[in-house]
């Protein structure tokens, strides 16, 4: 996998992110240290209850984080794609990492070191404040979704996954996902996910051809997302 060749002056993910209005000197900081990395499918960036090495940026590819409980049985927190930021909360916490991080689409990243981070937020108010901005935004993102298990029906929370993740460009569902993987997502049994995606392709709204997804009529799915249980 190729690796592209970025600073982080010229990269959107920092320069509209966490490096927005940052000091030239934290620029130059991060840009010497941080390390660009690749990892394929079943691979992992961090594991639950590891101490976590730094902040990773993810620049392609898409990430599942989950949590396994007591029994061994997953839940899957987000998935994170282009621009996603992992490990941030670990840091501020000062806490074990809460979750595992596993490559689902061959990833690029950057990790920039944990002693780098919290000295950049020492001495960076500018980077301190884009940091409370991401970690508000995870957090209204982590109420969204209980509100939607609580709320929505599965194939509303299913339309709803799908709508977010489809390439805006094709329409094209791009995860290579089991049907499991897709409820751990949405709070959901594979049997009522398979349902969903079934009752979707019947009527039109989807194509299925083994886990590639093709959203066929963008309305109608948008009208699915909205439906009450």
């Amino acid at each position: 996998m190729d690796l592209p060749c970025l600073t982080c002056g010229s990269c959107a993910q920092c320069v509209d992110g966490i490096l927005q209005n940052a000091l030239p000197l934290t620029v130059s900081t991060w840009n010497r240290e941080k390390k660009v990395m690749a990892l394929s499918r079943g691979n992992f960036l961090f594991h639950q209850g590891e101490v976590c090495r730094g902040l990773y940026v993810i620049l392609s590819g898409f990430i599942k984080v989950y949590r396994t409980g007591p029994a061994g049985d997953l839940q899957v927190v987000r998935l994170a794609g282009y621009g996603g930021v992992l490990g941030h909360r670990a840091l501020v916490a000062q806490e074990p990492l809460a979750a595992t991080a596993e490559v689902v689409e061959d990833a690029i990243f950057c990790l920039v070191s944990a002693s780098t981070v919290m000295a950049t937020l020492a001495e960076d108010h500018a980077v301190a404040r884009n940091l409370m901005r991401i970690l508000a935004r995870s957090l209204g993102q982590s109420e969204g979704r209980l509100l939607a298990v609580a709320r929505m029906s599965t194939p509303a929370r299913v339309a709803s996954f799908l709508l977010e993740h489809a390439d805006r460009r094709t329409w094209v569902f791009p995860l290579r996902l089991t049907r499991e993987e897709i409820g751990q997502v949405v709070g959901a049994t594979t049997e009522s996910v398979s349902r969903a995606l079934r009752a979707f392709e019947r009527d039109g709204t989807i194509r299925l051809a083994g886990r590639s997804i093709q959203v066929a009529d963008v309305p109608a799915l948008s009208a699915a997302a909205t439906q009450a249980p």
